[in-house]
């Protein structure tokens, strides 16, 4: 376990629940308990609780070391910074990053990431949690694919993580919009495009849900044309701390400097 200094993060590597619930599940597939009783020996184990429980072995210590390490290229970007620095504001929940388990494959996928509260039970106080596996990212596998890089995956749940985190938020949106589950997907997916496009990205994903690579002209026009995104932007604009951050950042890519353009058409 470690802390990202000087922000209120909390890195965990500890992969003890998967090894718990590997146990349980191997004893039901023996025919040693029943389905009910495997239930029940997980309720009474608590696996989870090991997220949030210091662990040396060497594994832990690796995930804790690789997420620092991106955490600290993400910090290095201007963007990044500015994500980063709004989690020193007073009054900003602790965050956790603990990896994304097996619970978490079987019930929402592989190559995801996600992120939620922390259980109040296991850490003391309300808190933030971010579930992510670095090693789901790698070329390889669901890197290979740009926005889906190890740092652009973590760097789109830390701005999750900063709306739930940070006390100057005063509204989460659950609209659906076109290409976007909600507002949140849509501020988390646009500020992921300015991410890469001052890393010197050239291309873009379109949306959130489909991921399209293109030009940034061809994401602007996917923006301009639709009355619900160009409202969800200035809402956004208006509200967010961090948007009007990235509102005065010059870059190839940022609708949120550019709105007043993209409005004109």
């Amino acid at each position: 376990m470690l802390r990202f200094e000087p922000y209120p993060i909390t890195i965990n590597g500890s992969r003890k629940d998967d090894a718990i619930r590997a146990e349980v599940r191997a004893r039901f597939e023996k025919g040693e308990i029943t389905e009910n009783q495997k239930i029940e020996e997980l309720v009474r184990l608590q696996p989870n609780k090991w997220d949030y429980v210091a662990d040396s072995s060497p594994e832990a210590i690796h995930y804790e070391g690789r997420v620092k390490a991106l955490l600290s290229y993400i910090r290095a970007n201007t963007l990044g910074l500015c994500l980063l620095d709004m989690l020193r504001i007073g009054g900003t929940l602790p965050i956790w990053i603990i990896p994304y388990d097996s619970d978490q494959i079987e019930f929402q996928g592989d190559g995801n990431a996600n992120v939620t509260w922390a259980p109040q039970a296991y850490v003391g106080t309300r808190a933030v949690r971010v579930a992510y596996s670095f090693d789901m990212f790698t070329y390889s596998s669901w890197g290979r694919e740009p926005g889906s890089r190890a740092d652009e995956v973590l760097f789109h749940e830390m701005v999750h993580a900063y709306r739930y985190a940070n006390p100057t938020v005063r509204m989460k949106q659950d609209t659906v919009l076109p290409g976007y589950s909600d507002h949140e997907e849509l501020l988390a997916h646009q500020l992921s495009n300015v991410y890469r496009s001052m890393m010197g990205a050239k291309k873009f994903n379109l949306d959130y849900k489909t991921k399209k690579l293109t030009t940034a002209a061809e994401c602007e026009a996917a923006l301009r044309s639709s009355r619900q995104l160009m409202d969800a932007l200035k809402l956004l604009l208006d509200s967010d701390p961090l948007a009007k951050r990235v509102a005065k950042l010059k870059t190839l890519y940022n609708p949120f400097a550019d709105f007043e353009r993209l409005k004109r058409g």
